[in-house]
């Protein structure tokens, strides 16, 4: 597990070498407004498809995937709605409208408790009943508490900490740390610790990497 680590460690110095920035607040809206756009299209592109195709991939005539029945949820609503990989940071986001930009553990765990009741699964569910149980963050994440420390979960519900800090690359990467271990633990944080980082840069990026899809059976041997 050590050349994960190290590579986090790498990438995240890189990034911190980064002289201050200014970003205006018209422009700062419009980012975050694109990034929670890019969430929901993902979502409900992504949603019908979650968990199939796993030993295979889809076949080419399946494509494009996003024209499910889940376009007819979006007319009957008049927009997109949330699912697991975005609800919880509307919490958040309460949260810190709330208490202010730094909420405590204690205030996390009230509004998990009074905002959640259903429609958690795995590291987040197994948090939920032990704050129930009276415990608190981080012991909620912790590996000897939570049954599914290990999970993806805390990689899906907190890109809010990059959202609302701009180039602070050190910042996101030290928030996305705190907020993951209320469900998780140990190295299964480090992925939530990555993207915040990513996340809080891609502010003042001028060009984006493009990404390119080629069919294997396509490839060149």
């Amino acid at each position: 597990m050590k050349k994960p680590i190290i590579f986090l460690f790498v990438l995240i110095t890189n990034i911190l070498f980064i002289s201050a920035q200014k970003i205006s607040k018209a422009e700062l809206k419009d980012k975050i407004a694109g990034a929670r756009i890019g969430q929901m299209v993902g979502n409900i592109y992504g949603l019908p498809f979650e968990n199939k195709f796993v030993d295979e991939p889809a076949p080419e005539s399946r494509f494009p995937f996003g024209y499910t029945k889940n376009i007819d949820k979006l007319q009957q609503y008049n927009g997109a709605f949330s699912d697991d990989d975005t609800d919880v940071e509307y919490i958040y986001l309460l949260l810190m409208e709330k208490y202010g930009v730094e909420p405590t553990y204690a205030n996390m765990r009230e509004g998990w408790m009074y905002h959640i009741r259903d429609r958690v699964w795995l590291a987040n569910r197994a948090a939920l009943g032990l704050m129930h149980l009276r415990f608190t963050p981080p012991f909620t994440g912790d590996e000897n508490l939570n049954p599914h420390w290990y999970q993806i979960d805390p990689q899906l519900i907190n890109e809010i900490w990059a959202y609302t800090a701009p180039s602070m690359i050190s910042y996101a990467a030290g928030k996305s740390d705190w907020a993951a271990r209320i469900t998780s633990d140990s190295w299964a944080v480090s992925p939530t610790v990555l993207y915040g980082a990513m996340y809080a840069d891609a502010f003042f990026l001028q060009r984006y990497p493009q990404a390119h899809y080629t069919s294997p059976e396509r490839t060149a041997c």
